[in-house]
């Protein structure tokens, strides 16, 4: 799943992370996660970009509209900037409770229009 805006494109990965380092499906605690890169076209290839990859909270089971609204809402934060380390950093908290309309907790990087403003009451 990817999505692209002009010459930059946010991809998920999916590299065998689990919560504490590798994947291991034989613990039933262990979920595998996605990681995230941002990458620029440069000429017909894709090049990703320094300090634009991180592992997140996001389930490698995710729903595609799921991983569809996180890859928005990554592409959002990053988009038109050229120095994105820390907001990356930030981003690596992505999950799926963040690609809910009326999630009212967002990071300090995302654009105030990203975010869906409702009467959000959630387990805290």
């Amino acid at each position: 799943m990817s999505v692209i805006r002009g010459n930059r494109k946010v991809e998920w990965v999916d590299l065998g992370e689990g919560l504490n380092g590798d994947y291991d499906p034989s613990d039933p605690a262990d979920v595998e996660l996605l990681r995230f890169d941002v990458m620029e076209r440069d000429d017909d290839e894709w090049v990703p970009l320094d300090d634009a990859s991180a592992c997140t909270q996001m389930p490698a089971d995710s729903s595609d509209d799921i991983l569809h609204r996180g890859a928005t809402l990554i592409m959002d934060a990053t988009y038109g900037k050229t120095s994105i380390k820390k907001v990356c950093e930030e981003l690596s908290w992505i999950n799926p409770d963040w690609c809910v309309d009326g999630f009212t907790r967002p990071p300090t990087v995302w654009p105030t229009r990203c975010v869906v403003v409702t009467d959000y009451r959630g387990d805290s």
